[in-house]
């Protein structure tokens, strides 16, 4: 899951690529919603504690089309609601919309050079999350650092859901409904939900947190390993403000296929945005919530793990993990 700056980005820069329109205008004057919709797929992972964490956990492992089957549809559930959806779901929808496709697109390259963290024992599985968010940690640095796009870098999600364009009972149903498709989780569930994220979000940038955790090193040097996956979420694991490692093109194999790709952060970027606006084709011709629904119910999306068709029985196996980080 790259981090919420690259999916701030990149759902900015779809925004401005998009044809004027109905939709667009709507998402300028809900800016706060797209931006929300655009890493809400990501909320559910940070349910740290709550009655209903584990079908959160469920939720956005569903959401990201983990042992899911093909034809995958992440908006599935909600689209075969009864529900009525809340005011402020179109720019909400749609910047969920832009995380199907920077997830699809850059999901490949992050995890050939981290390995798998799931299904795995859990000492591999640790060492492949540190290094995925060590990865996806340096590519927000190194998107922020380019294309005038240091106005994210102070970006705070409990700003954004404070500042959002609905009522605090209309986001939430809008949780539940993406969630599970229907109302299963109470109000006060997501809520808490939802603030452990915008708090993880927020600490991950303090420096100095990140400094106490490195007493670990000297103080506790056998506990240091464990909270390697939690220090690799800080910005300050990386040495630089442009971590080298993204600056050129990577070469690097499909970590399912093992087909050999050669990629630029900005030609992954073109990608996603161009896949994104597909996406969002599918909003032009749509004025009811009826019109959307049968629209989203038609939405046919590749396993934002791999890029591809989602399939259980073809596991990820090409990954190169003893790379060095030159981050």
């Amino acid at each position: 899951m790259p981090k919420e700056a690259a999916h701030w980005i990149l759902a900015e820069q779809t925004w401005q690529a998009m044809p004027d329109g109905l939709l667009k205008t709507e998402i300028q004057e809900n800016k706060a919603l797209y931006y929300l919709g655009s890493v809400i797929f990501d909320t559910p992972y940070y349910a740290l504690t709550g009655q209903n964490r584990s079908n959160l956990i469920a939720a956005a492992n569903r959401l990201h089309g983990y042992r899911v089957s093909s034809p995958f549809n992440p908006f599935g559930p909600l689209a075969k609601s009864s529900e009525t959806l809340p005011e402020g779901y179109r720019p909400f929808l749609a910047g969920a919309m832009t995380h199907v496709a920077v997830d699809s697109v850059f999901h490949p390259l992050i995890f050939h050079f981290s390995g798998n963290d799931k299904d795995v024992p859990s000492i591999q599985a640790s060492r492949a999350a540190t290094r995925h968010r060590r990865l996806e940690s340096a590519l927000d640095l190194h998107l922020l650092s380019r294309n005038g796009n240091a106005s994210f870098r102070n970006l705070r999600l409990i700003d954004l859901y404070r500042n959002r364009e609905n009522e605090e009972s209309a986001f939430l149903k809008l949780l539940n409904l993406l969630y599970f498709g229907k109302i299963l989780a109470a109000n006060s569930s997501l809520k808490l939900t939802f603030w452990q994220h915008a708090l993880i979000h927020h600490i991950i940038q303090q420096r100095r947190v990140h400094q106490f955790l490195g007493l670990f090193d000297i103080l506790a040097p056998r506990q240091a390993r464990r909270i390697e996956p939690v220090e690799a979420l800080f910005y300050a694991t990386c040495q630089e403000s442009d971590p080298r490692f993204f600056q050129s093109t990577l070469t690097y194999r499909h970590p399912v296929t093992g087909e050999e790709q050669a990629d630029s952060v900005s030609s992954l970027q073109e990608r996603a945005i161009a896949f994104a606006l597909e996406c969002l084709e599918r909003f032009d011709d749509t004025r009811t919530q009826a019109e959307l629904k049968k629209s989203l119910a038609g939405m046919v999306s590749p396993s934002l793990y791999s890029g591809l068709p989602p399939d259980p029985d073809r596991a990820m196996s090409f990954f190169d993990i003893l790379h060095t980080l030159d981050l």
